[in-house]
């Protein structure tokens, strides 16, 4: 609601001052144009003949004048609206949402995340080392070609994606090495519960030596195989949850929550396995 009205002021304000300043400019324009014009007549008479001629003149131009005054202030209206139209979309819509979507997917709804780990009874610490075994034993796998051994661990789209990787390895005859791999720091950033499963979306610090050999030769050729790497990763996970509507002591539907709302019953959800869904690099430096 805060976010909306903000958003409300800040577009009635810019439309507030976008007006002022182009109503002034185009007004301004208006009667420098109309005076330049005043005084080229009056300059242009010299006698009594002229001032007559300069009458007629004068009042032909107010004439076009007013004229000029209708079709300039209909073109000036539409310039103005199409250019407020821009300041709002550029400046403000565009800018808003972008931010508010940046700024959703880096800063933790720290309140939400915590409801939903009492909910659904999870430790987040524990959340976060099945969140880099995941990736350690994956990256090890990755390195020695045995997807097949943590293929319970990944989905099928990203499975597919590593074996297609590890093709092309295997014809040009390259291994990645990936060792001395050690846990920095990590932290849940969301958490979005459906059905029968909840999503967790994990940032995960990690350290390790990462460089591409030539399987025969050994010779590194690309990366270095002293300097250990810093990456960021996004990584999300899907944790399969069992499903439980009633509850064990009373039968008593349940809602949300830890616990049973009539009797005080602890609900446990058995999980029923953690795989990784998607896996963004972030950052990389090197220590």
């Amino acid at each position: 609601m805060k976010k909306n009205a903000l958003l409300t002021v800040t577009i009635i304000t810019t439309l507030f001052i976008s007006l002022l300043i182009l109503g002034n400019a185009f007004g301004g324009e208006y009667r420098k144009a109309t005076t330049d014009s005043g005084f080229d007549s009056s300059s242009s008479s010299s006698d009594s003949s002229g001032f007559s001629d300069h009458s007629i003149s004068h009042s032909s131009g107010s004439s076009n004048s007013n004229s000029g005054i209708s079709l300039y202030s209909y073109e000036g209206l539409m310039i103005l609206i199409i250019t407020i139209v821009i300041i709002i979309v550029v400046f403000i819509v565009i800018p808003y949402f972008s931010l508010s979507k940046f700024f959703k997917s880096i800063v933790p709804d720290e309140e939400e995340i915590n409801r939903l780990l009492i909910k659904y009874n999870l430790n987040k610490d524990e959340i976060i080392k099945g969140a880099y075994d995941i990736y350690e034993k994956v990256q090890i796998a990755w390195m020695n070609d045995t997807l097949d051994d943590v293929s319970n661990l990944l989905s099928d789209d990203i499975l597919n994606m590593y074996k297609t990787q590890l093709d092309i390895l295997r014809i040009k005859n390259e291994q990645n090495i990936m060792s001395d791999i050690n846990y920095k720091t990590g932290n849940i950033i969301k958490i979005k519960e459906n059905d029968k499963s909840l999503e967790i979306d994990v940032i995960l610090i990690v350290s390790c030596k990462d460089y591409i050999i030539n399987k025969e030769t050994k010779e590194v050729l690309k990366g270095d195989k002293e300097k250990l790497n810093g990456y960021k990763y996004s990584l999300s996970f899907l944790i399969n949850q069992e499903k439980i509507d009633k509850c064990p002591e009373c039968g008593a539907e349940i809602n949300n929550g830890g616990n049973c709302e009539y009797c005080g019953t602890k609900i446990t959800r058995k999980n029923k396995g953690m795989i990784m869904t998607k896996k963004r690099m972030i950052s990389k430096w090197y220590e």
